[in-house]
C-alpha cells in the first residue's frame, strides 16, 4: 500500500514539474513578445512552432526517461519476487 502511495506522489510531482516547465516556456515567449500584434506572416508562426517544438521535446525526453526508470525499477522488483 505504501508503495502505491509513493508511486502516486511521484506521478503527480512529475505532472506538476512538466506543467511548470511548459508554463515557463510559454510565459517567457509571451513576456518577450506580448507588445507585438498577432502576426499574419507564416515565417513568424514557423519560428514560434520551432521554439515550442524545441522546448517541448526536451520536456518529452525528461518524461520518457522518468517512465523508463520506473519501468526498469518495477521489472527488477518483479524479477526478484519470482526467484
Amino acid at each position: 500500500m505504501n508503495e502505491n502511495k509513493n508511486r502516486y506522489r511521484y506521478n503527480w510531482s512529475l505532472i506538476i514539474i512538466i506543467s511548470i516547465l511548459l508554463i515557463l516556456a510559454l510565459g517567457s515567449y509571451w513576456c518577450q513578445f506580448y507588445n507585438y500584434p498577432i502576426s499574419k506572416d507564416p515565417t513568424d508562426w514557423a519560428n514560434f512552432g520551432g521554439y515550442l517544438g524545441g522546448t517541448t521535446s526536451f520536456i518529452t525526453v525528461l518524461v520518457a526517461l522518468c517512465i523508463n526508470y520506473q519501468t526498469i525499477k518495477l521489472t527488477k522488483k518483479n524479477s526478484i519476487r519470482e526467484y
